[in-house]
């Protein structure tokens, strides 16, 4: 559980000192100073902090079975996961492709859905980031299927395929192929508990034979209430 936290922790810790770091260019001696920039930069501050607060709730009350859920808009968790990885996209110049309907609302504990989605884009990012700028993509797609209470997610990049060793370990925990980036293990793994245990869902990862992308599949129940 320490390690998890730990995990969980990184990654807004990693963005608040990206974003401090672009403050302080916009501050350069001798430069002109963008206050545009600096208020956008203390706010993404702000809602990294915020989300490290609601983590630490959302850990305390994980084995809880009276934790909150609430209806929520997947697209709009996904474009909040998008904004905190936002600066990693810019600078290794990634392409990033959202295909979701705007209507698109299930029941469940929304905190955790967005921790899920910074996980999966994080690694996507990662793994496309030292490509020629044409592999340099990511892709993000959500739908439901008619007569069904199942969403789908896929979030799709460039860099594969994964060999078979690879995509039968993917969700162990301490399994990691950026151990020479500081890579854990943890975050492929912690996903797969939050989706299963949380949400009811399944989740894999597959190769496209047709691109040679990595695509991982999220399926989830719409209503959560409604299957436990």
């Amino acid at each position: 559980m320490v390690g998890n936290i730990s995990h969980q922790f990184k990654q807004p810790l990693n963005l608040i000192n990206i974003t401090l770091s672009n403050i302080k260019y916009c501050c350069r001696e001798g430069g002109e100073t963008d206050s545009g920039e600096i208020l956008e930069g203390v706010k993404k501050i702000q809602e990294c902090i915020r989300m490290v607060s609601e983590t630490m709730d959302d850990f305390s009350n994980f084995l809880k079975p009276d934790a909150s859920m609430t209806d929520f808009n997947i697209l709009k968790e996904i474009r909040k996961a998008v904004g905190f990885l936002e600066d990693n996209i810019r600078i290794h110049s990634i392409r990033l492709d959202i295909d979701c309907p705007e209507d698109l609302i299930i029941n469940g504990y929304c905190n955790e859905f967005c921790q899920c989605m910074i996980n999966l884009l994080g690694n996507s990012c990662d793994c496309v980031s030292e490509l020629p700028l044409k592999g340099r993509k990511v892709t993000v797609k959500a739908w439901r299927e008619p007569g069904k209470n199942l969403v789908y997610i896929m979030v799709g990049n460039g860099g594969g395929p994964l060999s078979k060793e690879v995509l039968s370990r993917i969700f162990d925990p301490y399994f990691t192929t950026k151990s020479d980036k500081g890579g854990t293990g943890m975050g492929v793994y912690l996903t797969k508990q939050i989706i299963e245990q949380h949400f009811q869902g399944s989740i894999c990862y597959k190769n496209n034979a047709e691109t040679d992308d990595v695509e991982c599949f999220i399926e989830i129940p719409m209503n959560q209430e409604a299957v436990r």
